[in-house]
């Protein structure tokens, strides 16, 4: 798996746990085999789950990752609300649910205005080898 991908999967992985305000999902965007994905995620160091995507039809409403690991904040409402591209922290992360809670106080802020009281959700691309092909666009 690249090496940023595993690199910030502990950090996401105590997020998942530890955050009762958050949910950690992984996205292996990459074509591999179903046993090789398999053997990967025995071995793989997160508490979370992480989901096989069709590198042809990536869910919506992420499409296809232009930088691995790309990791999408969705507000509560599941409208996605930040995109960080290459490897995050979990305080990045905290930091910047935190910056959304404090605006949703500030009068004049409208567009999150509805519904911060939920769980954010965390949906972070990642590759199961080095080799990240552009030709992945996810588009057939």
């Amino acid at each position: 798996w690249c090496a940023p991908c595993v690199k910030e999967m502990p950090e996401l992985s105590a997020l998942h746990v530890e955050n009762e305000g958050v949910t950690v999902l992984g996205l292996a965007f990459e074509d591999v085999d179903d046993a090789d994905f398999e053997a990967f995620l025995e071995d793989a160091p997160v508490s979370y789950p992480i989901l096989k995507v069709d590198v042809y039809e990536p869910p919506e409403p992420f499409g296809a990752p232009k930088v691995l690991p790309t990791t999408i904040i969705l507000d509560p409402e599941g409208r996605a609300v930040k995109a960080f591209l290459g490897p995050v922290t979990r305080e990045y992360i905290e930091n910047f649910i935190s910056m959304l809670e404090r605006r949703k106080s500030r009068p004049g802020f409208l567009e999150f205005e509805t519904g911060l009281a939920g769980p954010f959700f965390v949906a972070t691309y990642v590759a199961p080898t080095t080799g990240f092909s552009a030709s992945h666009s996810g588009q057939a």
